[in-house]
């Protein structure tokens, strides 16, 4: 669907409230066949990346990035437009790749050209090496928040694993993107997010990050545990340093309420356990399941395959090289999983969903380390 000149703007955005709407209605209704359509979609637009990160599923090593074969992918652009045009219409935002580099796209400037054919906003995450004034200029218009992967407060910490980054650079840049940012006033202007993945390495710096980050201008920091994919950094997880993390992660929340900004972090290790919930069982049956994902979002990609969410062990529903989006988004597949997410049978990825896990208040479960250690998957796939 083109969007013809007499379109206008406010008809668009009417479009898009109508939309979530009835995507929240649904998923309150817990409905399999879904009458709206997405309000956000990730894309997959490419899988290069300018830094090669010590926990990457991807590029941590040659070897791994080799074995992957998925290195300098992207997603063909008469795809992205496909896919686009029939699903702008009622979309609020996207996302480009969270896998690689966003600003790698070789077609971005056709992205944003989209975007404002749309009235979509951006929401993107970067590692900020090419953040610079420029590009800042140029994506502000359309960015509704950024999220800047930031994994150390000192440089030294911040580079060993980040590594290929330059850690000055990246705060310049952030200087930079602010500097732009500071014109943009109202509803308009972009939230600024530093997103911290946690593990043994940069867990103690927590605290100064949260400072840092208040010092350079975000406006939220969130953190996430690091998924482990290699054995050789097991260690790395907090899941085996948990009353250090959980530690730490309460005094960088009180650091951040004494210098006034925002923080998401995981749920502590020491909350309700697996065996409480087991023994009482209205933990279980407190509230039904919620998850935005299935109704409301999409993930898609750089092959075409359509996934509902972003945890690793998550189904493809279906691939856009055979099929048009909407009839993956109401096939059996998505059909199935919206049922079955209210049972004593979900999918394994939401029974033992990682994000859930982290973050749904309420839940009540133990972390379980099949959801964030996939060291196995990953011997398999080398075989």
């Amino acid at each position: 669907m083109k969007v013809g000149k007499n379109v206008k703007e406010e008809e668009l955005w009417t479009l898009k409230e109508e939309n979530e709407r009835l995507a929240w209605e649904e998923e309150l209704n817990g409905s399999p066949s879904n009458r709206a359509m997405p309000v956000h979609l990730t894309f997959e637009t490419t899988m290069k990346c300018n830094m090669s990160c010590i926990m990457c599923q991807v590029y941590r090593s040659p070897e791994v990035a080799s074995r992957s074969g998925v290195v300098n992918s992207m997603m063909p652009f008469e795809l992205f437009e496909r896919v686009a045009r029939e699903t702008f219409p009622t979309a609020k935002a996207m996302s480009p790749t969270v896998m690689g580099e966003p600003l790698l796209t070789p077609y971005f400037p056709k992205i944003l050209g989209l975007l404002e054919e749309y009235s979509v906003k951006m929401n993107m995450v970067t590692n900020g090496m090419l953040l610079t004034k420029q590009m800042s200029e140029k994506i502000m218009p359309y960015l509704n928040k950024i999220k800047v992967s930031f994994d150390g407060a000192s440089k030294s910490t911040y580079e060993r694993i980040r590594r290929g980054s330059d850690y000055d650079k990246i705060v310049d840049n952030i200087r930079d993107f602010n500097t732009v940012r500071d014109v943009v006033e109202g509803e308009g202007r972009p939230v600024l997010i530093f997103q911290v993945t946690l593990m043994r390495e940069n867990i103690e710096e927590l605290p100064e990050i949260v400072e840092l980050a208040k010092g350079l201008g975000a406006d939220w920091v969130v953190g996430l545990h690091a998924y482990i994919f290699d054995r050789s950094f097991e260690d790395q997880s907090l899941l085996k340093h948990k009353n250090l993390a959980d530690s730490v992660l309460r005094e960088a929340e009180s650091r951040g309420r004494e210098v006034g900004i925002a923080t998401h972090f995981p749920s502590p290790f020491d909350s309700t356990t697996r065996e409480e919930v087991d023994a009482e069982p209205s933990f279980q049956y407190e509230r039904p399941r919620r998850c935005k994902f299935l109704w409301q979002e999409v993930w898609i990609s750089h092959r075409g395959d359509v996934t509902p969410c972003c945890v690793p062990d998550r189904p493809v529903m279906g691939n856009l090289r055979e099929e048009d989006f909407g009839s993956i988004w109401n096939g059996p597949g998505y059909c199935e999983i919206r049922i079955r997410l209210n049972t004593e049978n979900p999918f394994d990825c939401c029974r033992n969903c990682s994000m859930a896990t982290q973050y749904e208040d309420g839940v009540g479960y133990d972390y379980d380390e099949k959801s964030f250690f996939l060291c196995q998957e990953e011997e398999s796939q080398k075989h």
